[in-house]
């Protein structure tokens, strides 16, 4: 199951798969009809609607959709219900309420019949052209907060080797200032974390930090060394995807050298 605890975004759309998205308390993001307690008439009604004999193919559609989305919604909040309370302490910031609902989830799998899953969760802010170090330390230490929380929970369900976190985003910024911050940049840095991640290393090249320079394309928007297919074909090798399907998964990976950047344990 690929599910979105930060609403509807773009890196989990595939030809067949879209993302389940549930909000941070579990509830599903659909209509605010989720049942018991939470608008019951409305909820009872939404169910009379949608048991009525559909007029066309859009309105079957949308009626599937929806009775799909009610039902799932229903069983995951069965199954938290359920669920063992997590020792583990999250900071109550947007990305600690996110992963810690993440790592809720985690722990219901069993219950779910899930044997893998993939999780998104977002944390915005970091587009920044002004106040540069104001707004970004702040972000960064959200971060590092909610990640060392996370991984802490998958300590304490003994599954920190089968749970492996990454961060990804559209870009990063100038090396230079724009006088009051930076701007638009390309390449950027990125963070592994989990028991089956080769860590405390760094993976790629670093670019000669020099404006104008060889690694330059201008304004200190560095050439990357390594690309997002060998990024994503890594993990997704990990994931159980075979080498016989990365090109399905990433078209261009055959554009580069090597596509596993060792960073995953093979075992």
């Amino acid at each position: 199951m690929s599910v979105s605890v930060a609403g509807e975004n773009s890196f989990q759309i595939g030809n067949v798969v879209s993302q389940y998205a549930v909000s941070p308390s579990g509830a599903v993001t659909l209509s605010n009809t989720t049942g018991g307690t939470i608008n019951p008439v409305r909820y009872s009604a939404q169910l009379d609607l949608l048991n009525q004999t559909d007029q066309n193919l859009f309105q079957a559609a949308f009626a599937n959709t929806s009775s799909s989305a009610i039902s799932d919604a229903n069983l995951l909040t069965s199954v938290l219900t359920g669920a063992a309370t997590l020792q583990t302490k999250f900071p109550t910031t947007t990305l600690g309420t996110q992963l810690n609902m993440i790592a809720k989830m985690i722990s219901a799998a069993p219950s779910l019949g899930m044997q893998r899953q993939i999780f998104f969760a977002s944390l915005g802010g970091f587009d920044t052209h002004t106040v540069e170090l104001a707004t970004q330390g702040p972000l960064l230490v959200q971060v590092s907060q909610a990640l060392n929380a996370f991984y802490n929970a998958t300590i304490e369900l003994g599954i920190a080797n089968q749970v492996t976190t990454f961060t990804a985003s559209d870009f990063s910024r100038t090396y230079n200032t724009n006088g009051d911050g930076a701007d638009h940049g390309w390449g950027s840095h990125h963070m592994v974390m989990g028991g089956a991640v080769n860590g405390g290393d760094m993976y790629g090249k670093m670019p000669s930090q020099i404006i104008g320079g060889p690694d330059d394309t201008g304004r200190g928007r560095w050439i990357p060394s390594t690309s997002v297919d060998q990024y994503a074909a890594t993990l997704a090798s990990w994931f159980g995807v075979s080498a016989a399907n990365l090109p399905v998964v990433l078209p261009n990976i055959g554009r580069f050298a090597t596509s596993n950047l060792g960073f995953m344990s093979s075992s």
